[in-house]
């Protein structure tokens, strides 16, 4: 797998829709077992998975089945913690030393959370308007990328605190994306490189960007 200095890295190309089987809490958190026939063809116990955009390790699997423990802080976080049995997921696993890079850089820590606002569909696909915090809100840019459950997106536009996406059929097609409603809370990762950038302006620190980007592992 490919090693960015400090964690793995996804791509936000989605590999599986898949369903979520089993949920079962305890004290600490949460153990959520997923039905799975793709990327368990290549994945181990301690492996890594994004489920929904959201970096989790592997803690048993088969063939069709694998499951991850989340904790009580991933679920505070993510949209973890209000999984149904039955949901469809994204799925993807991190990418290889020698893999096509399709998407952006997605590093599976979730910002926070979004809320589906609106979904207009047309002849060509699906427009959505998502809010978010103001803090997200502002590491986003017209044309910029963004991940929402896992799936690298373009963002349309940006006003007050909700961005727009337009879907493409493809994408649909191959994302858990047709279940979602108005309502539906989504994972949010916003543009990694982004925010170093505002870290960087926003600091009275001499360091570089250049420099700053290398100890973190990007250069």
């Amino acid at each position: 797998m490919l090693i960015i200095e400090r964690g793995l890295m996804f791509t936000g190309i989605i590999e599986e829709c898949a369903k979520v089987s089993s949920i079962v809490s305890s004290g600490s958190g949460i153990t959520i077992g997923i039905d799975s026939c793709i990327v368990t063809s290549s994945l181990k116990t301690g492996d890594s998975v994004a489920l929904n955009g959201v970096c989790q390790t592997i803690t048993s699997s088969t063939d069709k089945y694998f499951e991850v423990f989340a904790s009580r802080i991933t679920i505070s976080l993510t949209t973890l913690g209000k999984f149904k049995i039955g949901d469809n997921i994204n799925l993807e696993r991190a990418i290889l030393a020698n893999s096509r890079f399709g998407g952006h850089i997605v590093s599976g820590h979730a910002d926070g959370t979004g809320m589906i606002k609106n979904l207009v569909s047309d002849a060509s696909g699906l427009s959505v308007n998502i809010s978010v915090p103001r803090e997200l809100i502002s590491m986003m840019i017209p044309k910029g990328s963004v991940t929402v459950d896992g799936i690298s997106l373009t963002i349309v536009s940006v006003k007050g605190n909700e961005f727009t996406l337009y879907i493409i059929p493809e994408t649909m097609k191959n994302t858990n994306i047709p279940s979602w409603k108005v309502g539906t809370s989504v994972n949010i990762e916003t543009d990694i490189i982004g925010k170093y950038i505002k870290k960087f302006v926003s600091s009275d620190s001499s360091e570089s960007l250049e420099d700053s980007l290398r100890e973190n592992g990007f250069m």
